[in-house]
């Protein structure tokens, strides 16, 4: 999966408008101070109940959408980002797999999921932990949480050589800066291999279970910029990590 330009960008330029989030949550310290629906800080509205952590939070938040919970097992895409979850929970690393167990069980006991089926809460807590950026204050550097947006932020791959950077917005939504939003000028693109035909389905990329109108209007947004020139057609990427680090 990545993301094109869809159109011709000079470098500077921002390639999407604000986009919200698919969930999101405060880190614990934060918790107090700030509003957990803007990320603004207090008093302005109040802050929600924690669980343990920010990916147990985010990731029961998701649990709340309209998902297709009554076929097991769980897909490898929801709302068309990979979960991971086989791979996670088939680890070497068997702490990484019995922590998600636990924090899929404790999402169960907070649902009122009193059966020994955790598949979907282990299917929404490696989402997260899969797809799930750090939210930084641009103004201070601070970083307050972790959230996941859908794929038209999430199938931009990384590169150690990006064309594009990203930047949080946490002003209310009826702010001028959020009123002026620009048009999305990337599109999503599915690469198949040697061996895949491209027929509808076989990428398991479209997956029915789509978060209701109005229901992703919170949250911090995300912005896409462009840091080099990008030609139509020319795949967009993003650094994941800190460059500046060792390799």
């Amino acid at each position: 999966m990545e993301m094109r330009a869809s159109e011709e960008i000079r470098q500077g330029e921002d390639i999407t408008p604000p986009l919200f989030p698919l969930t999101f949550a405060f880190h614990d310290s934060l918790l107090d101070g700030h509003c957990s629906s803007c990320f603004s800080p207090l008093p302005s509205c109040c802050s929600s109940l924690p669980l343990s952590s920010a990916e147990l939070r985010a990731a029961l938040h998701l649990l709340h959408s309209p998902l297709p919970t009554t076929s097991l097992p769980p897909p490898p895409r929801l709302f068309g980002l990979l979960t991971n979850r086989d791979k996670l929970m088939s680890s070497s690393d068997s702490d990484v797999a019995s922590k998600i167990r636990e924090g899929a069980r404790e999402m169960a006991r907070a649902r009122g999921n009193l059966s020994d089926d955790v598949a979907w809460e282990e299917a929404a807590l490696c989402l997260v932990m899969t797809n799930a950026v750090e939210v930084q204050d641009d103004k201070t550097g601070r970083i307050l949480g972790i959230a996941v947006y859908d794929k038209d932020f999430s199938w931009i791959n990384h590169s150690c050589s990006p064309n594009a950077c990203y930047r949080f917005s946490l002003s209310e939504p009826n702010a001028p800066s959020f009123r002026n939003e620009k048009k999305m000028r990337i599109a999503p693109h599915v690469v198949f291999d040697s061996t895949e035909a491209e027929t509808p389905g076989k990428s398991d990329v479209c997956i029915s279970c789509e978060l209701k109108e109005g229901s992703k209007r919170h949250g911090p947004r995300i912005i896409v910029r462009s840091i080099k020139p990008i030609n139509k057609g020319e795949e967009v990427t993003v650094a994941y990590t800190d460059l500046l680090q060792p390799k």
